[in-house]
């Protein structure tokens, strides 16, 4: 592996280790991932077996509350070899539990620098003085980054993480702008600087930036594979400080649909209806996305995730194709639906399938009052079913059979099923009767 691989690598682990830690302890912070070298994990003693190994150091609290030290050891592809906790009184590497027999990796693990031949920490604080010095802003008051990868495409990934990261002073993901973000827009291109040879694009945040126009504290610059860093100026800050745009936003793959606030909106010049969001996410991690508003239209938006480094599932051609305004004119139509479906309180989830312009790939549907008084009415134009039931009856039918909808069926069948089904009792009874 090159250089920038190493990086990307000890980057991913990092992000991964976040998400991971969180859930079994309290991680205050991953201090650093260091890359150790190769070492041959299955003892054939073979160049071509020799596997790279990483080493993360978090710190964590304990369950009493007490902060710890821990030492974590893993391989290229993200599999835990074995820890060390550093504050204890053993000083030695605990592997994992399907390794434990394993003593000669063991061994090997022990034996490696943990100096590193290459560590995050120092990668990170050498870009964060190149993009300070280009935007004017002290290191110590840039406060979250993340950074666009403009040197792969969407094939190149061909896996992902979920949404994690640590808020840190010094906090840098990455997303590919030769990715596209619509089914034809690639990120570079959408941000027109596809010929302005950047290898990766940050997204700077501040509470101190000396830029008077840059009221949300963030700013934007591209870097080239030289280390050359340039500030973009294709995006404009709209809608003030705190926006209150109201948002749709679909997941990476459709199948969550919600309102979600987003703290910055910037236009893209050139662009009437595309827009990039930026969020500071739950987990600290810095969120892009990509608004589409319609024309004319100030308060509602639509949007879907962009893919950086802390944020690693792509995202699908559903969310894309809704996105690009060849494929989809108008998006006024699917943020009405999204409207309505939260309108009725909607207790399903919403996925992008329930506000597209295909009616027929619902996952759910919802019948109001109005709906089922307008269904009686109509059954009730049955003379048989008039003469044999009440609307109180008819109602009541409706509602049941409602509930009991097969998945496969539309409201509409269910209807037709259930005014059969009157119909049926209607002539058993009215035969009953004569008899």
């Amino acid at each position: 592996m090159n250089k920038k691989e190493l990086i990307n690598t000890m980057r991913q682990l990092r992000d991964s280790e976040i998400d991971k830690i969180q859930k079994e302890n309290k991680l205050l912070n991953v201090l650093n991932v260091k890359y150790l070298g190769k070492v041959d994990l299955n003892g054939n003693q073979q160049e071509i077996s020799k596997e790279d190994i990483y080493l993360i150091i978090d710190q964590l609290q304990n369950k009493e509350g007490d902060i710890i030290q821990v030492e974590r050891y893993y391989n290229g592809k993200g599999e835990f070899l074995g820890g060390n906790n550093k504050s204890d009184k053993f000083d030695y590497i605990l592997l994992n539990e399907k390794l434990s027999n394993n003593i000669d990796l063991k061994i090997k693990l022990q034996q490696l620098d943990k100096k590193g031949l290459l560590q995050l920490k120092d990668v990170e604080k050498e870009e964060l003085s190149i993009i300070s010095k280009e935007l004017g802003i002290e290191e110590e008051k840039i406060e979250k980054i993340a950074e666009i990868d403009t040197s792969k495409t969407v094939e190149d990934r061909k896996k992902g993480k979920e949404d994690n990261a640590i808020d840190d002073k010094e906090i840098k993901t990455y997303i590919d702008t030769n990715e596209k973000v619509t089914t034809r827009e690639t990120i570079a291109s959408l941000l027109k600087v596809q010929d302005k040879g950047y290898s990766k694009i940050a997204i700077v945040y501040s509470n101190k930036s000396q830029e008077s126009n840059n009221t949300t504290r963030y700013s934007f610059v591209g870097i080239k594979p030289d280390g050359t860093v340039e500030k973009i100026n294709s995006l404009k800050q709209r809608y003030g400080k705190k926006p209150t745009k109201n948002v749709v936003s679909i997941n990476r793959n459709g199948t969550e649909v919600k309102e979600k606030q987003v703290q910055s909106i910037y236009q893209i010049e050139g662009e009437d209806e595309n827009q990039l969001g930026v969020r500071i996410g739950t987990t600290g991690t810095i969120e892009a996305s990509l608004i589409r508003t319609p024309r004319q239209e100030n308060q509602e938006a639509i949007s879907i995730p962009i893919e950086t480094t802390s944020v690693l599932n792509k995202t699908t051609k559903e969310p894309m194709r809704l996105m690009d305004r060849q494929k989809n004119y108008s998006v006024k139509e699917e943020i009405e639906r999204t409207k309505e479906h939260e309108e009725l309180d909607c207790e399903e989830k919403i996925t992008i399938r329930d506000i597209d312009d295909n009616p027929n790939n619902n996952t759910h549907e919802h019948v109001s009052e109005e709906d089922i008084k307008f269904f009686i009415d109509e059954i009730m134009k049955d003379d048989m079913i008039e003469e044999t039931f009440t609307r109180r009856e008819v109602e009541e039918r409706i509602k049941r059979g409602i509930e009991l909808k097969e998945k496969d069926k539309t409201i509409l069948q269910s209807i037709e099923d259930i005014k059969m089904g009157l119909q049926e009792d209607a002539s058993h009874i009215k035969t009953h009767k004569q008899e």
